[in-house]
């Protein structure tokens, strides 16, 4: 698989979607109501309503098109980071912080194997949700040489790749852009004093607006001036 390849879900991934689509009551790919579903879910989204809602319309909503499109954005991050040190015998420890139906791990192990990387990995699946990690082990098990696990709080264990995908703007809230920033600064800071292996790598994947991108950005500014790590890029 090149990277190029990794952006996009075959076919087979479709159809075992699908398949996962049907066993949880989710509407089907083919199902007329998914546009508007789609729709509904974004105008969620755009609300600052994040929590997953369990109904057939916004289950279709996350698996046929969230789904997708947001592990191709972590698929791309992994572009951008060094992986030689990755390709090892023992597995790769990953932390997926926030890990929703599991799009950022999918997206993540993707780029990986098209950057040449074949090592195992393991992954723990952290969400505030119980049933969303269940799922996302789910969607995940049909990855080669992927082991994954659901943990219902984030300990002392080190791990090689922290990944956050679009989950700051929810640790953010609705607060004022300083308070914001100073909420995620202190996740970060606590998931890399405690949790990041010493050469380990954290990827962040953020929405493309405005408020988001300058809350970034700050953010970033944050972390290097306190020694926390250093940017990689493109942030």
């Amino acid at each position: 698989m090149n990277i190029k390849a990794a952006f996009s879900l075959e076919p087979r991934w479709r159809t075992h979607l699908d398949e996962i689509a049907a066993r949880v009551g989710a509407i089907r790919v083919e199902d007329r109501a998914l546009p508007l579903a789609i729709r509904a879910v974004s105008d969620q989204y755009n609300q600052r309503q994040f929590a997953i809602r369990w109904t057939p319309g916004a289950l279709g909503a996350r698996l046929h098109f969230f789904l997708p499109r947001d592990q191709a954005k972590i698929a791309a991050a992994i572009r951008d980071i060094r992986v030689a040190d990755l390709n090892r015998e023992s597995p790769i420890r990953v932390l997926d912080y926030g890990c929703g139906i599991g799009a950022s791990a999918l997206g993540l192990v993707r780029g990986l194997r098209a950057r040449g990387v074949e090592s195992d990995v393991s992954i723990d699946l952290y969400d505030a949700d119980a049933a969303a990690t269940k799922l996302a082990s789910d969607v995940l098990s049909r990855l080669p040489k992927v082991a994954t696990g659901p943990i219902s709080r984030v300990g002392d264990d080190r791990y090689d790749l922290i990944v956050l995908g679009q989950v700051l703007v929810e640790i953010a809230g609705s607060v004022s852009e300083a308070a914001s920033v100073d909420r995620v600064f202190r996740t970060l800071n606590e998931l890399t004093r405690q949790n990041l292996a010493p050469d380990g790598r954290i990827i962040i994947v953020e929405p493309a607006l405005r408020e988001s991108t300058r809350r970034l950005q700050t953010l970033r500014d944050k972390v290097v001036s306190a020694g926390l790590a250093h940017v990689i890029a493109p942030c």
